[in-house]
């Protein structure tokens, strides 16, 4: 039996959360049937944010599960993607530490990191900052007073 879930009106961070939250419920209890996401097609024409996005998060994460675009599936329908499960999907705390690691490839200060994923909130990413230094991950290097980081 499969199961549907309506994202609308969320927004991706929140979208996102939800919808890994779910999945990894149902994975952890045995269940991969497939997942009806419901995401909206947008009303520009040209795809809207949360499917545009949607598709690129199912495409990074291949190993965890398949896909197919709504409109190339019985339904028709581009508001939605029908997700296949294979396994859980990473925690998001995981992902982010990832986005953060490719963005600092070159060396940046903390506020830079905090706008490009202000969509996860200061707090998230702040922590993540603070695991990757932690972990060694990152490296502090200083510019004059300027402390920034770098991915080793």
């Amino acid at each position: 039996m499969f199961a549907e879930i309506d994202l609308h009106g969320l927004t991706w961070a929140e979208a996102v959360e939800t919808f890994v939250s779910f999945y990894n419920n149902r994975v952890k209890n045995g269940n991969k049937s497939e997942i009806v996401v419901i995401h909206g097609y947008g009303s520009s024409g040209k795809g809207g944010v949360l499917r545009e996005r949607f598709r690129s998060f199912f495409t990074r994460n291949d190993n965890s599960l398949d896909f197919i675009p709504g409109e190339n599936h019985l339904s028709k329908n581009p508001g939605q993607t029908i997700v296949y499960p294979k396994k859980l999907l990473p925690d998001l705390s995981e992902m982010l530490c990832e986005e953060i690691l490719d963005f600092c490839c070159i060396a940046k200060s903390v506020s830079k990191i905090c706008g490009k994923f202000r969509r996860h909130g200061d707090a998230k990413v702040l922590t993540a900052i603070r695991e990757l230094e932690r972990s060694k991950a990152l490296e502090i290097v200083s510019k004059g007073a300027l402390k920034q980081y770098k991915s080793v």
